[in-house]
């Protein structure tokens, strides 16, 4: 009934949006993008699109739903990083480590905090992830409890 985009950047997303208002048809209702509280290692694919600044804002302002895929970086944010994680860099060791003090004064789990943070943004974002174990799916299912206040995303993200 719906269409939604994947892997567009904020610049394509707005040339459909202004089509679709000349055009007087129905835009896109959401939109599946690369978002998580991690930092990738490597650049990513052509292909492929993640949010960063320019696509935040963009998203700030438009407000369309995000479908966030890989958000839970991989597992990063868990008890262990796994090997050969994507994410293991300076950048998300920093995260991980403000994510893990968080964890403790909220009674929660690194991984909880770290998906607190994705939906806890100031548009709308619909963590997409994937596990094989059921305590695992257990701690992801008490993610959407937690309440961080704009000061924490930022302080999560930013230090």
């Amino acid at each position: 009934r719906h269409y939604a985009a994947s892997n567009w950047r904020a610049d394509r997303l707005q040339q459909a949006f202004e089509y679709s208002m000349r055009a007087e048809i129905e835009g896109f209702a959401a939109s599946q993008i690369l978002f998580n509280l991690g930092e990738l290692t490597h650049a990513m694919p052509p292909d492929m699109c993640a949010l960063n600044e320019v696509e935040t804002a963009w998203y700030q302002e438009q407000k369309l739903p995000i479908f966030a895929y890989s958000a839970t970086a991989n597992g990063f944010f868990g008890a262990t990083i796994p090997d050969g994680n994507l994410y293991d860099n300076d950048i998300s060791r920093s995260r991980r480590e403000r994510a893990i003090e968080l964890a403790q004064k909220r009674g929660a789990t690194s991984h909880q905090i770290a998906l607190a943070f994705s939906m806890n943004q100031n548009f709308p974002v619909f963590p997409i992830f994937s596990t094989t174990r059921a305590e695992h799916l257990s701690e992801t299912m008490r993610a959407p409890e937690i309440r961080l206040s704009p000061a924490e995303t930022r302080w999560l993200r930013d230090g």
